[in-house]
């Protein structure tokens, strides 16, 4: 073993090497894999979701009928916000690239 950290560039780096090409520009490719990253987390979590439902008889009408509280709304709004900014941060750093 080499006694170098590996940076985040040469972890990206490595993993974009063995990501296919399917597209000739590289931004587009880099977009078509961000996403297919928010469709598998969609897959996973519709597929915890419904394992949720199996597992609890009801779940569905319960989360239906769930209203939250102020706190739980705000904390909502900031980590929707935050998921976002990080994907926008992903897509601006890919324009800045290309």
């Amino acid at each position: 073993m080499s006694g170098t950290k590996p940076t985040l560039k040469s972890i990206a780096d490595a993993a974009s090497a063995n990501r296919p090409r399917y597209f000739d520009d590289k931004t587009t490719d880099e977009l078509l894999a961000l996403l297919l990253e928010l469709a598998e987390e969609n897959c996973v979590l519709r597929d915890r979701l419904k394992t949720a439902e199996t597992l609890h008889a009801g779940l569905s009408g319960l989360i239906d009928q769930h209203r939250p509280d102020a706190a739980e709304t705000s904390d909502r709004l900031a980590a929707h916000s935050n998921y976002v900014n990080a994907l926008m941060e992903r897509v601006a750093a890919l324009m800045r690239n290309s």
